[in-house]
């Protein structure tokens, strides 16, 4: 949470936010609060790419000071112009969400744009908890070849859940230096990741490549994962019991009259807090469960009851308020289970956490030799440790598509098809006619596809001119976004609006000048003309996605690298001023 005056500069972040002065100092001043969970409604002039900024600048910012004030070999400001941020989202945030975090990195100055390119990665939170499980359960787990499991990671805001299956077991390897798991946890997770037991040399983890052991213990390789499906994202972190218990308060000051001199706003505040550090945390329905549960407000209410300032709630009435976020959570359960033989399901995150969650999730899926499995995880460690774990491990080689992606081609005209009637004819190079708008499917939803290798479509274009301006190439990238029905054949209608369904996911942008030598000289209907081959190479493993363009010239393997720009990208130079 960030508090900002009137002039949206923020005046408190984080855990001062809490504090008395703070609250204090926000009432006088009439500071607005912004939560995370909620980004929905800003004042005016203030953007979430701006809350955004502010956020990470108060975190690197301490971060910085805490590292300055430990015995280190090299300073905070020597490391970190050399610094790799990374940071775990929601699994169903995509590339313009992604892009809009970069953005906000720039706006934080930590920063400039071209080092945001280069050095922000970006991990969804259920793969980040999934390494993160796999490093704190590796003893326990003793996962072997084509053992499946799920992943819940119940956060804040979201709850990410991700079927996996093992592809290979553990092997000895030098790939990461670190401290197995049985080795004492006194030290923190980069000492067990970057160095061995012996050794104080600290290893340079800037350079993205395999780490040689120092002396000191064979570390275990990670277990090589594929996800089974497409992950599931729900809006039901713990924040929806938080949201569902406020909005059962307001109903109760409905019965309040008009002019009750109350400050309720400061008694939702107060209640809300007291009911997330205590009885949300502590609320259970097993037999040494509480009879009652007690939640603080900043004032004794008497018209409601409430005369010493305190909301006497019974189980039902607490059990009420999870109701719809465990319901959620159940049932993201449910469709990764499905079809899946899996072993272990673990529960992580903050919410996670919850007594009563984990009571549920294990009554509903702990039986057949399934077990459910928890960790210590109530401050979040899956999330921002396991995402260490992912950049340095990156032990998920198979993932699935999200939805289906492909590109709007030409198809030669066919007078006897009605679909083809209907369109506009354009000729071509080789003289004959094509419609536009064909759908041409390149990775189709929830197929898995493996993150080492490119999915390749080969693609022609034809010139009239042997001397063709190959410098700018630019296609359109499109998703399949309806679950209600079936991938149409055409992208676009007869009069070339894009249906329904479909959506413009990004531009792709490359130079073709390279593809000059095997443009090949071929006969048409009217006239020669010259055609060029290349293969399109999307990967859409490691996470973020990346494209190219290769092709063949004289026996040699020839590549070009090629731009993304995401619609309404928010990270164009020309808007970094503003």
């Amino acid at each position: 949470m960030l508090y900002y005056d009137s002039g949206n500069r923020v005046k408190a972040a984080g855990a001062a936010v809490a504090t008395p002065a703070t609250r204090l100092a926000a009432s006088r001043h009439g500071w607005s609060r912004q939560k995370f969970n909620n980004l929905e409604r800003l004042p005016q002039g203030l953007t979430v790419e701006k809350v955004y900024a502010d956020m990470i600048s108060y975190m690197l910012d301490h971060t910085r000071d805490f590292f300055n004030q430990r015995n280190t070999t090299a300073r905070w400001e020597q490391l970190a112009p050399h610094m790799t941020l990374v940071i775990a989202h929601p699994n169903g945030w995509g590339l313009k969400e992604q892009d809009r975090l970069r953005y906000a990195v720039a706006l934080s100055g930590i920063m400039n744009e071209a080092d945001v390119r280069r050095r922000v990665y970006f991990v969804p939170e259920a793969e980040a908890a999934v390494h993160y499980v796999l490093w704190e359960k590796s003893q326990e787990l003793q996962a072997s070849y084509r053992d499946e499991f799920i992943v819940c990671d119940a956060g804040g805001s979201t709850v990410d859940t991700t079927a996996y299956r093992v592809l290979h077991e553990f092997e000895s390897t030098p790939e990461v230096n670190h401290v197995p798991a049985a080795a004492p946890k006194k030290r923190g997770l980069l000492s067990r990741l970057f160095r061995s037991p012996d050794s104080t040399e600290r290893l340079e983890k800037n350079k993205r490549r395999p780490m040689a052991l120092s002396q000191g213990p064979r570390a275990k390789a990670p277990i090589r994962l594929k996800e089974l499906k497409a992950s599931d994202c729900q809006p039901a972190g713990g924040v929806l019991v938080n949201e569902t218990f406020v909005a059962w308060l307001k109903e109760q000051f409905f019965a309040l009259p008009p002019e009750h001199g109350y400050n309720l706003d400061l008694c939702v505040q107060k209640a809300e807090e007291s009911f997330e550090a205590n009885c949300k945390r502590e609320f259970r329905t097993s037999s040494d469960a509480p009879s009652e549960y007690v939640v603080e407000m900043s004032a004794a209410i008497q018209e409601l009851g409430y005369p010493d300032g305190n909301i006497i709630l019974q189980p039902d009435v607490v059990r009420g308020f999870f109701d719809d976020a465990v319901r959620m959570i159940l049932e993201s359960i449910r469709k990764q289970i499905a079809g899946t033989k899996a072993k272990y399901i673990f529960l992580v995150g903050g919410f996670g956490a919850s007594q009563y969650l984990r009571q549920r999730v294990m009554n509903e899926f702990q039986r057949g030799g399934r077990k459910v499995m928890f960790l210590d995880d109530a401050h979040g460690k899956a999330a921002s440790d396991g995402s260490i774990i992912w950049f340095v491990r990156q032990g998920v080689v198979g993932r699935a598509a999200r939805m289906s992606f492909g590109l709007q081609v030409v198809e030669e005209y066919n007078p006897n098809l009605s679909s083809h009637r209907m369109r506009t004819q354009v000729m071509l190079p080789n003289g004959r006619y094509h419609v536009r708008g064909k759908w041409d499917l390149i990775a189709e939803k929830d197929k898995v596809y493996d993150e080492r290798f490119a999915i390749r479509r080969t693609y022609a274009r034809t010139y009239s001119s042997a001397y063709p301006d190959l410098g700018h190439f630019t296609v359109e990238l499109y998703a399949w976004t309806s679950d209600s029905m079936g991938v149409p054949e055409w992208v676009t209608d007869a009069n070339g609006n894009i249906n329904d369904g479909f959506s413009v996911i990004c531009e792709i942008k490359a130079d073709l000048s390279g593809l000059r030598g095997s443009l090949k000289k071929e006969r048409g209907e009217q006239d020669v003309y010259y055609r060029v081959y290349f293969d399109l190479c999307l990967e859409f493993g490691g996470v973020e996605f990346k494209a190219y363009l290769e092709w063949n010239e004289k026996r040699m393997v020839r590549r070009s690298e090629a731009k993304i720009i995401v619609t309404d990208d928010p990270l164009p130079s020309r808007n970094m001023a503003g």
